[in-house]
């Protein structure tokens, strides 16, 4: 079953390993390279490198682009996205275009197991209600993305799923000064029957004037077999310039009874145009 996010990918499929490593770091490499550029730069609340998005857009014609390593790995079983890409166009001050892709390989039992790229990810996020400024208010948006095979994706139905697969969801976030709250919430569809629930609160905190925290719980429910998964996870984003952020993420999956264990690792940057 296809997760929530990064779109669909950060959840399910974002994974790598040392045989597709080097290929990985050209290819983040060589993305930098493109991606950098100038900046203005403000502070997102959810999004990358957490699940849970927000209503924030990047601006009218600027990029708010991540490039990162996703790690999902359980005692036996390790996944590994190398690099995730997750690009954002602003059209306008409430539109963001998103794409989404990566290279992905799942190790088990200490062996490489398969290795290709991910599904692709499509997504139009709106955001319909503005707050009254930047730190108060309440905004709000909805973001639906598309996640389908490309041709360039791994044969494995684990690693990338064959069907096509929708989200719709609702974001809301809550400024109260400092202090930001998020909530999102969304319906999952694949091959037009819905397959699940998503959702997640985020509360963001400026640590300091270039540092912000965030702590977040994340929800799935599969609607068949009926199954919930609860993620705990705490971010951070660091502004280096006006350019660039460094962003990280540690988390951990609450699951059903009797399943294992499971942590989530995000790293990564987000670079401003």
């Amino acid at each position: 079953m296809l997760r929530s996010r990064p779109g669909f990918m950060r959840r399910q499929e974002a994974r790598l390993f040392p045989k597709i490593s080097n290929l990985g770091l050209r290819a983040m490499v060589v993305g930098l390279m493109i991606l950098s550029g100038r900046a203005n730069h403000s502070f997102a609340q959810g999004g990358p490198p957490l699940i849970t998005d927000d209503p924030d857009t990047p601006g009218n014609n600027k990029w708010e682009n991540n490039i990162a390593l996703i790690l999902d790995a359980t005692p036996v079983r390790k996944v590994l996205q190398s690099p995730n890409w997750d690009l954002n166009y602003g059209y306008g001050e409430h539109i963001q275009l998103n794409y989404q892709a990566g290279i992905i390989g799942q190790r088990v039992n200490g062996q490489l197991d398969e290795t290709g790229m991910t599904q692709e990810l499509f997504g139009v996020k709106w955001r319909f209600i503005d707050a009254r400024s930047e730190k108060e208010g309440i905004s709000v948006s909805t973001y639906p993305k598309y996640a389908f095979r490309g041709p360039l994706s791994s044969p494995s139905t684990d690693l990338a799923p064959t069907e096509p697969a929708w989200q719709f969801p609702i974001e809301v976030k809550i400024g109260l000064g400092d202090l930001a709250i998020t909530t999102e919430v969304g319906r999952m569809f694949s091959s037009a029957k819905p397959i699940g629930w998503f959702y997640g609160s985020v509360v963001g905190y400026p640590a300091s004037e270039t540092v912000d925290l965030m702590l977040e719980i994340h929800g799935e429910t599969d609607t068949v077999p009926r199954q919930d998964d609860w993620l705990a996870n705490l971010g951070s984003r660091i502004k280096v310039s006006e350019q660039l952020d460094v962003i990280t993420a540690f988390g951990r999956f609450f699951k059903t009874v009797g399943r294992a264990p499971e942590g989530l690792v995000y790293a990564g940057l987000t670079l401003h145009q």
